[in-house]
């Protein structure tokens, strides 16, 4: 079961559910207090929002899961008709399978970006905060400095469809388990699809930025947007010179072209010891260093006309 320790939110799902309810929905909670029995009642009333719904629980401190039954009494009778309450009850404890069935489910709910990388390439490190994974797994074109600066946006469209395919699989591979294991466990026909929704303002896991990895130092940074329906969009912002997990600089990118002069004349903080490899690999693409040792710097110059920027090492 992936982590989800911080998960803060109800999902829904929308189910055609045989002879019970007309929908069941999953929300989670994740402390003693919040998954007593009281608290449970009065939070899955919330979550059903005033209708009549099956709603599962998943509780993340104990790892299971629970079902509850919201039900919309008419408390008037024939006297008194129309005098609607809602009360709630525990139906049962849920098997395993249910348990991480939905932990599957709302993991990708919350964060479908995350779970569509993991799947689609592999995840190498972190650097500045940012996971770096594999760009040949997403990216079937050259990886030369020179040559990506000129397919930004095939790169986009490539990183795009491989990541929405992913997730689609995902999330049907989600769908399918949890609606089987629902099924099975409370022993009521599901016949519709599931969808998830993620009660929250903004889910920052809808949007991402992350590196991926070419050959030598290079690594693309490409900000990722989920939108649910309409798949994954990729942006390529910026091709980053990468050494020992220490990002040396950046060309950034806009409107699919690598502005190579925003770098010219520029001084980064740099202490590597990879200057002469780095230098010719750089070199194809015309751009030189002058490194200055003492302050632990280097310098981004054109050499087509060092001048620019460059500084003595003293």
């Amino acid at each position: 079961m992936k982590s989800i320790s911080s998960l803060l939110f109800t999902a829904g799902l929308i189910i055609s559910a045989g002879y019970s309810h007309a929908t069941t929905k999953v929300t989670v909670c994740q402390s003693n207090s919040a998954c007593s029995d009281s608290a449970l009642k009065s939070h899955v009333i919330s979550v059903a929002q005033g209708e009549s719904a099956d709603v599962i629980v998943l509780d993340i401190l104990n790892g299971k899961s629970f079902h509850y039954e919201v039900a919309v009494i008419d408390a008037g009778g024939l006297e008194f008709p129309g005098m609607y309450t809602v009360g709630a009850r525990k139906v049962s404890t849920l098997p395993d399978e249910v348990t991480i069935a939905a932990a599957e489910f709302i993991g990708f709910s919350t964060d479908p970006l995350g779970n569509t990388l993991d799947d689609a390439s592999t995840k190498l490190s972190v650097v500045n905060g940012r996971p770096v994974y594999m760009l040949s797994d997403v990216w079937d074109g050259p990886q030369s400095l020179p040559e990506l600066s000129q397919s930004i946006y095939q790169i986009n469209s490539a990183i795009s469809s491989k990541l929405q395919r992913a997730a689609e699989l995902r999330k049907v591979d989600v769908q399918v388990s949890l609606s089987a294991a629902l099924q099975a466990a409370i022993s009521k026909v599901i016949t519709g699809s599931i969808s998830a929704s993620v009660a929250v303002t903004q889910s920052s896991s809808n949007q991402m930025t992350v590196y991926f990895k070419g050959n030598n130092y290079l690594t693309v940074a490409v900000k990722l947007t989920y939108n649910g329906a309409n798949g994954v969009s990729a942006e390529v912002k910026a091709l980053s010179v990468i050494d020992n997990g220490v990002v040396v600089f950046e060309i950034p990118v806009e409107n699919g072209i690598a502005n190579l002069e925003a770098v010219f004349g520029k001084t980064f903080a740099y202490n590597g010891s990879n200057q002469s490899s780095m230098s010719n690999w750089l070199a194809g693409l015309n751009l030189g260093l002058s490194w200055n040792s003492r302050r632990g710097t280097v310098t981004i110059t054109d050499i087509n006309d060092p001048d620019i920027g460059e500084v003595e090492d003293q």
